[in-house]
């Protein structure tokens, strides 16, 4: 039905203007700065940042609790995150860990995991709040020790330690007893006669881990390949001889890749048989990692070249040489968006650099200071996220007469490598952990978590998170007003919209608009979903009426009276029926089918929708399966649409 009641005075904060009567849908202002809603739960996780455009999809990012973090972002050592990354990071918590952590934290089931050689601490990743303490050796030898925690199976976690995986309960932290792993010839893991950076790898894919070990019987070096996935029965895969010193690289393509330093030469084992498939050599080292990407093996180490190998074969493809003296990357890459991110150390003069990924052509490059930079970055959201300084203010760099002023985390764009942000930290980040829309980083004993939550900046990029204007007259009780909205910015010249859009017939309903997306429904009977910063049609449904109504979204829902008797429950993003609900009977006027329609526009509250209809009833719906709680008859017909109040329907 038309809104009769509508009162223009009470609609100050809506954003968007409806010609009523007409066939046109404009959108009038550009921005509007909202107050986030701080629903970060578990399971689901909205807020702004779930609006907020994907650049490899294009649409948003949704339920931000599907972007996890392990195994180094992605498979491959790629350090990617596919969900959305800070934009303006503020410290949202900080909580101390057992004893130092090393390397990156790991973010899954809602919690963010912190390992040291002396347990595992896990955290809410939206409060900080510690879940859980594991007291447990999780040491590994090597270079630097680089503990992580992974992600075995719903119920069950493991840490790598030198003796094979350490299993950890997920739910209360309990550690599981050490279980012996028959192997031949070897006792512990990590001890090859080679400099250790990384130690091991782990696979999320098959739940392998690979690294080396002297066998006590040949003398010589051996990969190692442990299957984790049972946690009462972890076994060895294969083991593969090498002449040399080597340490484990990463994983990709069906294999397991190893490397060392003075050789420079790169193995690819078969991940299933422990069969060489082929090697390739590079100048200079051949050690830390490998990032696999769209097919192929990029590799830096501490040689002056940047290398690309084709993952069938070992042949090289490509190569960059800085031509310096100094190391790329200690620990490894990032790749995404059809490029590769890498860092030199070239003191004085070091950088952070991109590259094209079919043909290492250096896509820019930007200022950063190292001395060694034992230090990842991560790729996330159209975002570098990178240390560009390894030393504390006031150290100097070795040998350069140079003071540092500081270490500082910045974020560069992906495309151009403009400074996106930067914050000052205590210490150098080993590497970043971008999950649920945060970053998650170990520095000194503690584990930080970064965000946008506390200010978030509106942009033509973001989608509003709060409430929004879900239902007639924004709220409940009709109020007009939209809960959560601040400091907004209204239309000052009407007569220039943003975009306009031609409907299939009269809009005679109010449009509503949540999470950057606008519904509402014409009297040719379709009922649309509008993209509201593009102007462009999402989805639309048609129906054998007109719809004269406003619809309410809710929960992800939308609740419509649809001019034929009915009211339907349909998907907001995707437009799928969920139920459809009969409200009336129907009679017979002047020789037409006329039903008995439901046409006052929804109000939902609870677990219920509240909808009058022209058999002058109010109804009570069920929200999940549209079954009816019950009904009174209130007048004949019922065309307004009640308030709700303090629990109290009035119409």
């Amino acid at each position: 039905m038309k809104n009769l009641n509508m009162n223009s005075t009470r609609i100050a904060t809506i954003v968007l203007a409806v010609l009523l009567v007409s066939s046109t849908f404009m959108l009038l202002s550009t921005e509007v700065n909202a107050t986030v809603v701080n629903t970060y739960a578990i399971n689901p996780q909205i807020n702004n940042l779930s609006y907020k455009i994907d650049p490899s999809t294009g649409l948003p990012y949704g339920n931000l609790s599907q972007y996890e973090w392990t195994s180094a972002g992605q498979q491959g050592n790629t350090r990617f995150g596919s969900g959305p990354a800070p934009d303006s990071p503020s410290l949202l918590w900080t909580q101390a860990d057992i004893g130092t952590p090393g390397g990156t934290p790991t973010a899954f089931d809602g919690m963010v995991f912190a390992t040291s050689t002396t347990g595992v601490r896990a955290f809410n990743a939206t409060t900080g709040a510690i879940i859980w303490n594991c007291t447990v050796s999780m040491s590994f030898p090597g270079f630097v020790d680089i503990g992580f925690f992974d992600k075995i199976n719903n119920q069950i976690g493991a840490g790598i330690t030198s003796t094979g995986p350490q299993y950890i309960n997920l739910s209360n932290g309990f550690a599981f007893p050490k279980q012996s792993i028959t192997g031949t010839g070897w006792t512990t893991l990590g001890t090859a006669g080679s400099a250790m950076y990384w130690g091991c790898m782990f696979d999320d894919a098959s739940k392998c881990m690979i690294s080396v070990a002297t066998n006590s019987e040949s003398g010589k070096t051996v990969g190692v390949c442990i299957n984790c996935t049972n946690y009462l029965n972890p076994y060895e895969v294969w083991q593969h001889d090498f002449d040399t010193g080597l340490e484990a690289l990463g994983f990709g393509g069906g294999n397991a890749y190893f490397g060392g330093y003075g050789e420079g030469i790169i193995f690819a084992i078969n991940l299933v048989t422990g069969q060489q498939v082929w090697t390739a050599t590079k100048p200079g080292n051949a050690g830390y990692s490998i990032t696999f990407y769209n097919g192929n093996v990029y590799h830096s180490s501490s040689s002056t070249q940047v290398t690309e190998f084709d993952g069938s074969t070992g042949a090289t493809l490509n190569h960059f040489d800085v031509a310096g003296g100094r190391a790329f990357y200690v620990y490894g890459m990032a790749a995404a968006y059809g490029r590769i991110f890498a860092q030199s150390i070239q003191i004085p003069q070091s950088w952070v650099g991109c590259w094209d990924a079919s043909n290492l052509a250096q896509q820019w490059k930007a200022p950063a200071m190292y001395d060694i930079a034992y230090l990842v970055g991560a790729v996330a959201d159209r975002k570098f996220i990178i240390s560009i300084g390894d030393y504390g203010a006031g150290t100097a760099y070795p040998g350069y007469g140079i003071v540092s002023t500081g270490c500082y985390t910045a974020a560069f764009d992906a495309f151009t490598g403009n400074q996106v942000w930067c914050i000052k930290t205590a210490f150098s980040v080993i590497g970043e952990c971008i999950a649920y829309g945060n970053m998650y980083v170990n520095i000194g004993s503690n584990t930080y978590c970064y965000s946008d939550l506390a200010c978030v900046p509106m942009s033509s990029t973001y989608r509003s998170a709060d409430l929004g204007y879900q239902t007639f007259h924004g709220a409940q009780d009709l109020n007009g007003t939209v809960t959560g909205t601040v400091n907004g910015t209204f239309p000052e010249k009407l007569q220039n919209p943003i975009f306009q859009y031609k409907a299939d017939g009269s809009i005679s309903g109010s449009p509503v608009v949540v999470g950057g997306y606008a519904y509402f429904g014409t009297t040719a009977g379709t009922l649309y979903c509008m993209d509201s910063i593009k102007g462009t049609v999402v989805w639309s449904q048609h129906y054998n009426c007109s719809i004269y109504s406003t619809p309410t979204v809710v929960n992800g829902t939308v609740f419509t009276g649809a001019d034929n008797g009915y009211v339907y429950a349909l998907n907001a993003t995707t437009g799928a029926q969920i139920w459809v609900s009969k409200t009336g009977g129907v009679s017979t006027i002047s020789g037409e089918l006329t039903g008995w329609l439901a046409a006052s526009s929804p109000v939902a509250a609870g677990n219920n929708v509240y909808v009058g209809a022209q058999d002058g009833k109010l109804y009570c719906l069920s929200q999940v399966d549209g079954s009816k709680n019950w009904s009174v008859t209130v007048s004949q017909p019922q065309l307004v649409t009640a308030a709700l109040h303090a629990s109290t329907l009035t119409t």
